[in-house]
């Protein structure tokens, strides 16, 4: 009976530890992670984990194929973003809460958006969606109250 207890016991620890925190949930710094001129901070040389620039406009770079979760969060001041072709992936939550967002290119090579990757760009209005995505999470656009044309497909 005591074994049984104390098992319960771990597993309802650990489902709480676990809970708490999720590996990945922030981007990590590792020892490849380096921050360019411009404000980008990449993992890899292919990974972009954040931005610490001050534009209100950006280009990101063309060695980029995976924008991570949350790399932009809460990056209000951003207005206007060109990703390039070398990008397959938008990860969790990348874009949310840009709250000036107002225009976003997506390269015809995105195969892969996040849940609540948009989520509360409240000035993004119009955007289209590549014909090579074939996944995106849940919620990807949940309150983005001002998206009114929202287009799939060339």
């Amino acid at each position: 009976m005591k074994k049984k207890l104390l098992a319960a016991l771990l597993i309802a620890a650990l489902t709480v530890f676990t809970a708490q925190f999720v590996p990945g949930e922030f981007p990590t710094v590792s020892a490849a992670t380096v921050t360019t001129d411009d404000g980008f901070v990449l993992e890899d040389q292919h990974t972009l984990v954040g931005y610490n620039g001050s534009e209100t406009e950006i280009t990101i770079p063309e060695d980029v194929t995976t924008i991570a979760r949350y790399a932009f969060n809460n990056k209000s001041s951003l207005k206007k973003i060109t990703v390039p072709s070398s990008v397959l992936t938008i990860g969790e939550g990348a874009f949310q809460n840009c709250t000036s967002l107002t225009e976003i290119s997506l390269p015809e090579s995105l195969t892969s958006i996040g849940s609540y990757a948009f989520r509360n760009c409240q000035n993004l209005k119009t955007l289209t969606l590549p014909d090579s995505l074939v996944s995106s999470g849940t919620q990807v656009f949940d309150q983005c109250h001002h998206l009114t044309d929202l287009t799939f497909g060339s």
